[in-house]
């Protein structure tokens, strides 16, 4: 959807406008809905229940080295590194 946001041109009626906007919305709800039908079935919840501390684990690592990276490319950037 934040493709269509970006190419539409500023001169667009807004009806044009406003049905992208409710399509973007339609879309997140059912994305959304589905995403919670599938994951609260029985096996997708035992799958998790297995496996979740490492599923989390990995998430945790994988934000910490993205926000050292961040960290450091900002002392970088103002010569304190």
């Amino acid at each position: 959807m934040s493709l269509y946001a970006v190419t539409m041109p500023a001169e667009a009626p807004l009806s044009t406008k406003l049905a992208v906007l409710l399509g973007g919305f339609l879309l997140e709800i059912v994305w959304c809905g589905l995403v919670i039908l599938l994951f609260s079935t029985p096996p997708a919840r035992a799958a998790y229940d297995r496996a979740g501390h490492w599923i989390e684990r990995a998430i945790g690592t994988a934000l910490t080295v993205f926000g050292l990276k961040l960290i450091s490319e900002k002392l970088w950037s103002r010569g304190m590194l």
